[in-house]
């Protein structure tokens, strides 16, 4: 019995809710990814191991700790109907017993991504247009995917010809988003460059006044929705030759970078949460601890 078929048995169990299905189809996707193709005997300990080691360098403990659970219930499954003798799962460490850690986008990685979103956005294809406009804007600007998602196409183009300026800073464009969590999209003359160049090929959309939308010919000009905007991030990291990099990763370090230069007050504002700086401070901010170190011993230099 291969991992995946196993998976698909456990879904199948009818007393499952379809909520229950979908948690589990996602929170294992990359685990089943990598290792579904093995037989269910082959799920080690070391291979669960190996695999949460390079899941704990880039999630955060609340992820980690979901994670496991669904891997402990699955696995646990597979011993109930006799294919495994014990639970590989179970020896991991309880994640949300650990001190919260905030997990940011790397750098150098972003940079890479950011790179091939210049190239791919002075090519001919639309799709990697947009694309590359898509990721650029949610690395700038640090806002969720379900505010790109809902950029609204006539506001974008009468921003675009009505930037503000600031000597600082150049050319400071600026966009409302629709939807239930609205924020104010801000992004410069790079970013702009990037956007007005999916312009030139965004196909017509009818009613619909959405920035981002198909471009393949089965739903030319239909809003593009959250899953396409995961496709698009997705591939630029794979044309980047870097690992994939979330909406959430790249929101997390704008808020960090700017908490760290700027304040949480600030962050807390270029982030759109109204609620101020306690959900800033607990889910996307990662301080500086270095700087900590070194503020300690530099305020104690009098003893």
């Amino acid at each position: 019995m291969k991992v995946q078929a196993a998976f698909d048995v456990f879904l199948a169990d009818p007393r499952r809710k379809l909520i229950t299905r979908s948690k589990y189809t996602y929170k294992l996707a990359p685990f089943l990814e990598r290792h579904g193709g093995l037989t269910v005997t082959a799920v080690t300990t070391g291979v669960i191991n190996s695999w949460f080691g390079e899941m704990e360098q880039r999630y955060a403990e609340a992820t980690l700790a979901m994670t496991r659970s669904c891997l402990v219930t699955f696995l646990g499954f597979c011993v109930d109907q006799g294919w495994l003798t014990t639970n590989p799962a179970k020896q991991l460490p309880h994640y949300d017993g650990r001190p919260k850690r905030v997990v940011t986008a790397d750098e150098e990685h972003l940079g890479q991504a950011l790179t091939i979103c210049g190239f791919l956005s002075r090519g001919l294809d639309p799709r990697d247009r947009r694309d590359a406009a898509i990721f650029s804007l949610a690395a700038i600007s640090g806002a969720r995917r379900s505010n790109i998602v809902n950029l609204p196409y006539r506001e974008t183009v009468a921003a675009l010809a009505h930037p503000e300026y600031d000597e600082r800073v150049g050319n400071i464009y600026q966009v409302a988003t629709k939807g239930k969590t609205p924020i104010v999209v801000i992004f410069g003359e790079w970013h702009a460059d990037v956007l007005r160049r999916w312009l030139e090929v965004r196909p017509s959309a009818g009613d619909s006044n959405r920035l981002f939308v198909h471009v393949r010919k089965s739903s030319l000009g239909k809003p593009l929705e959250a899953n396409g905007l995961g496709h698009a991030r997705r591939r630029i990291c794979k044309v980047a030759g870097v690992p994939v990099i979330t909406f959430q990763e790249m929101r997390k370090l704008r808020g960090t970078k700017i908490a760290r230069q700027f304040g949480l007050e600030l962050a807390a504002e270029a982030l759109g949460h109204i609620s101020g700086t306690k959900v800033i401070r607990e889910h996307y901010y990662d301080p500086d601890r270095h700087m900590a170190h070194v503020a300690i011993l530099q305020t104690g230099r009098s003893r």
